[in-house]
Formats: structure tokens, sequence, C-alpha cells
């Protein structure tokens, strides 16, 4: 073969190569920004609405992702284009919202493996039928509406003391302010809160939005005051106490907003000496971390509680509060903050408690066994039989590689081919250039 022939050779089989690297990868077209204004609306009870306008052209999907306030996870939702036009309709029917969350909405554009970031913004559900009044008590917002005025403005003022107090005795400043929606009637309160709230609610608190619900009937003006108070500890608390790693036992959250109501527990007091000798008694304050029980008992869970906040201030001062806030922001479990604030081990506190009301720690309840199961099972007709390993298997290393772009593989497969071309081209050249045997 001559040598121009084979260089021609060699230059066709370098321009099929590298075409065939040059289209190994999927390409995608640039669909640009595209993105146009962004608007959002809600109406209470019924939906929230969000638009974008699109004219960036044919892409896999439009996406919006949400995040409400008090929540970690986001949620991502595939809008409907049409016209141009981007929109995704929550309905609120088919999932209660808290009145007065706060929704962080982004769009973005998906196609393939690309994402176009769009226009962020933030939406407001408010309890839109009313009309609200409001007025700034220190660092206190209190909404009303109707003829409420008089007994929102004394709530709000009860809710900046009870607030200052709470923080002086943790050893915090707010972290923000606080707002309170004051209701006129129950059935407004519990239309607004939806069906989680229970009928014997006066008043609910939301401290990761920062926000207090409270009814105008629930009591008298002296019953509304310490329940403000103890509302706003709940929050004051929450601000004390937040970590990355655990939440505080209910008891002791519970425990320090009821003590907070007139900084001291007499009435409870009288509950748990009533209670303490009679059925089913006391509770272990294990069992009291999560919730606290619905029915005829709840009033000993709270009392319990208080109280036992009451003995730990009277035994080792108000410092004692700070001192497992404290522990708890530095992610101590309860046991390890009563530790840190005492010097003395959790369980000797337990035991003292009990002690303190002539009766011991009551045990942990055993598990009920599970019942043998009525329900009938299929007969087996010649069950195979399960192999079983003779030897534990070689763990595998849990290592995953980056994933190669796209076309990556395709890519360096055509190189390897075009290297075997040009070596074997090359051979042939050189044999080309040998001298001839006369």
């Amino acid at each position: 073969m001559g040598s121009l022939r084979l260089a021609r050779l060699l230059i066709g089989l370098l321009a099929i190569c590298a075409l065939s690297v040059s289209t190994g990868a999927p390409r995608r077209v640039d669909a640009g920004t595209g993105f146009g204004a962004a608007q959002s609306s809600a109406t209470f009870g019924e939906s929230m609405t969000f638009t974008v306008g699109w004219s960036g052209g044919s892409v896999d999907r439009i996406e919006i992702l949400l995040n409400y306030t008090g929540e970690e996870s986001t949620f991502i939702a595939q809008a409907e284009v049409e016209g141009g036009v981007a929109t995704y309709q929550r309905d609120i029917a088919r999932g209660h919202v808290t009145p007065n969350t706060k929704v962080h909405y982004r769009w973005r554009a998906v196609d393939g493996a690309s994402t176009i970031d769009g226009p962020r913004g933030d939406l407001l559900y408010d309890d839109d039928r009313f009309t609200w009044e409001q007025a700034e008590l220190g660092q206190t917002t209190v909404y009303w509406y109707g003829n409420s005025e008089s007994a929102a403005r004394r709530m709000g003022r009860q809710a900046a003391g009870a607030a200052s107090r709470a923080g002086d005795i943790l050893g915090v400043d707010l972290a923000a302010p606080i707002e309170i929606f004051v209701y006129a009637t129950g059935a407004d309160f519990f239309s607004g809160l939806g069906g989680g709230v229970r009928e014997w609610t006066g008043a609910a608190t939301y401290p990761d939005m920062r926000t207090i619900f409270m009814r105008v009937d629930a009591g008298s003006a002296t019953y509304r005051d310490l329940t403000v108070g103890h509302e706003i500890t709940h929050v004051v608390f929450n601000d004390a106490t937040t970590n990355p790693f655990n939440h505080p036992a209910k008891w002791v959250n519970e425990g320090f907003a009821t003590w907070s109501e007139e900084q001291n527990a007499p009435q409870e007091e009288s509950v748990i000496e009533n209670a303490a000798g009679g059925d089913p008694g006391l509770f272990a304050f294990p069992a009291l971390v999560g919730s606290f029980p619905i029915g005829g008992t709840f009033k000993v869970a709270y009392a319990q509680s208080t109280t036992m906040i009451d003995m730990l201030i009277d035994t080792y001062g108000r410092d004692v509060m700070e001192g497992m806030a404290t522990a708890y922001r530095a992610g101590a479990t309860d046991d390890e903050a009563l530790e840190a604030a005492t010097d003395v081990p959790a369980t000797d506190l337990y035991a003292a408690y009990f002690e303190r009301y002539g009766v011991t720690e009551p045990p942990p309840i055993a598990p009920e066994p599970l019942l043998v199961s009525d329900v009938p099972l299929p007969a087996q007709q010649n069950p195979s039989p399960v192999a079983q390993p003779t030897e534990a298997p070689t763990p595998i290393a849990s290592v995953a590689p980056a994933p190669p772009e796209d076309g990556a593989v395709a890519a360096w497969s055509v190189l390897v081919v075009l290297a075997v071309l040009l070596v074997g081209g090359l051979g042939l050249f050189l044999v080309s250039r040998r001298p001839s045997t006369p």
C-alpha cells in the first residue's frame, strides 16, 4: 500500500473516531433562563396558588419547591404549563395548614440532568376571614378583630412581661418577636386551627412559627393572663433549648411553663398529694417524655411536672433552669441536663421526688405478650428449601464511585478503539516503507 493512500486512510479513521467522540454524549439545548415574573396568593381554607411565566422552550418539567415555617423538609411539586404560564395550586381542603404559616417558594426548570433556577418568593398563609387590627407591645405583636381590642391589648402586655421573666430565668433573650392572634369566639378559634386541636383547648402555641393563638371566651381575664404567660414561656423555652440533636422532655417544658404562671405550684402540690396514694398513682418521669395522657390523668401529668420543677428550683435555686437550658443547647439528654445543672444523678433526683410524697418510683410496665394469630394461613405445597450459606460472605466495600458525565463511557471506548487503529495503522505504514527484497 502506498504511503499516500495509507495517510489518507489514517486521516479518515481519525475523522470517524472524532465524530463518534463528539456525538457520544447526548446534546442538550440550553433553554436560557426562560422565567418571567412569579406571583402567589392564598385563600384561607381553600387553596394556595403559585404562578410564574415561562418562555424558555421545551424542557422536561417545571417544578416548585416549598418550605413551610417550622418544617425541615422541602415539598416538591410539578407545575402545569399552559399559555406560557406555569401554575401550581395546593388544595387546603385536602391538608390543613396552620394560619400565619410563612411559605418560601422557588421555581426551577428540569431538563435531563440539568436544572435552571427561577424566581424565589414568600407567601403568608393567614386567616383572611377577618379584618385584623394590631398593636406592637415590646417584642410582641397582638392581633384582634371585632370588639376584642381591650382583651387583646391586655394579653399583649401580659405576654411581654412573661417573656421577660422567662428569659431572665433561662438566661436568654427572645430570638425574634412573637405574634399573638386573639379569636373572639371558640367557633372561630377551632375552625381556624383545624381538627388537630382538642375541644377543651383555650390557647395553642407554635414555637417554631413564634405564633400563639388565644380565644377570648375561654375563661376569665385572670385565666387568660395565666394562660398567655404559660404559652409565651413555651416560645422562650424553645429559644433557650433548641439544638440539632433532641427535644427536652415534655415534663420539663410543660412543668416550667406551668410553674411560670405564678412562679410556684401550690395547686399542683394538692393534686399530687391526692394522687400519690391513689390509683393509678404517679407517673415515672420517663413516661412523660413524649406526650401527656388525654384522659382524666392529664391533670396529674401537668401537676407532677410542675412540682418537680418547683422542687428543683427550691433546692438548687433559679439558676438550675439556666443550667439545664445550657446543657440542652449542647445536645444533652434529659438525664444529662438534670445532672449538669445539679451535680446530682437524675436517678437520685427522681427518687427524691417520689420520697417527698411517700411513694416509690413506678417500675417500668412490661409489654403484653403478642397473642397467637387466629388468621388462617394457606397450606404450603412442597415448599422449596432455602439454601443456607456455608460460610460468611466476604463483605463488599460500600464505596460509590462518582457517576461519569453523560457520554463519558462511550467517549473512552471510542478513544481506545482510536488508539488501536492508530497503532495498527502506524505498523502498516512502517511496513510499507521497508525496502523490498530484490
